[in-house]
């Protein structure tokens, strides 16, 4: 894999410099221009610029497409079974709400749609940038949402919730400062059934919920509803995008590696609870 981002990177830079190149001919053809320079040459120069701008946006736009759907599919077929990557398809407004994490915005997009299995569990997950109203160009929400979804339902709804927020049908959930704490307050801790909740706190659980917050720190929400488990990371990051003129930021793949690990151990150890499921 590193051999393929340097050989990436390599791509990147050429087209970039092919961009920087362009405008400074342009501008230097302009500049002339204003110094009454030959007419012919400065048109020569502007038209060599301007294909030099061309060429180089085309090429770096048809390397974010050969990067998102080559590069990120073959390797999301490493780390998970059955991994497919699908850059303009997204969750529907119908699966992102059901989460209870989301108030409906006035504006929603959703794209890079994944999906695969992690240890025989279907799964779901895109980016979403959610805004308050048409007019906002500041998303309250940018980042990833994974739903997971069991063969059983699961015998109480759960979230546990960051960065202040509050579940959207509030008055169905109970919340609960003892299990709050025993999360070290990093999360609020709300469910539909106070009675059941000690059975889904074992040591390894909390252990997990606090390594998830290692890896996004304030920015999770975490829920188990009807039979789905759903994880969002508000961390305002586009997942797998390159973009122009800005490193390669290969930490983004070393990042989710570390996601789907950590999603991984959750899943095991609520699967294996069979007392959480009816």
């Amino acid at each position: 894999m590193n051999s393929e981002i340097k050989a990436l990177y390599r791509k990147k830079k050429s087209a970039e410099i092919t961009v920087f190149f362009g405008v400074l001919i342009i501008v230097l053809s302009a500049l002339s221009y204003r110094m009454n320079a030959h007419v012919l040459y400065n048109g020569i120069a502007l038209v060599a610029g301007l294909l030099l701008v061309f060429f180089g946006v085309s090429n770096f736009s048809h390397l974010k497409e050969t990067f998102k759907e080559s590069f990120i599919s073959k390797n999301l077929s490493e780390w998970m079974k059955g991994g497919d990557y699908f850059q303009y398809v997204g969750l529907s407004k119908l699966q992102a709400y059901g989460s209870d994490f989301f108030n409906p915005s006035e504006k929603y997009d959703s794209e890079a749609l994944i999906t695969g299995t992690v240890d025989n569990i279907p799964f779901l997950s895109s980016d979403l940038m959610l805004y308050k109203a048409k007019t906002d160009s500041h998303p309250f929400f940018n980042g990833r949402l994974f739903i997971f979804e069991f063969n059983h339902s699961l015998s109480l709804d759960f979230l546990a919730l960051q960065d202040k927020t509050k579940p959207v049908a509030s008055k169905y959930y109970k919340y609960s400062e003892k299990y709050s704490r025993k999360l070290n307050m990093q999360y609020s801790v709300y469910t539909t059934t106070l009675q059941k909740i000690n059975i889904l706190f074992t040591d390894q659980f909390v252990e997990y919920m606090n390594n998830l917050n290692r890896l996004h720190r304030d920015t999770i929400n975490f829920a188990l509803k009807e039979d789905k488990m759903y994880i969002s990371f508000n961390d305002h990051v586009d997942t797998f995008m390159l973009k122009f003129l800005r490193p390669l930021n290969k930490e983004q793949l070393r990042r989710f590696q570390a996601d789907v690990k950590v999603i991984r151990d959750l899943l095991n150890e609520i699967k294996q609870n069979q007392k959480l499921f009816l």
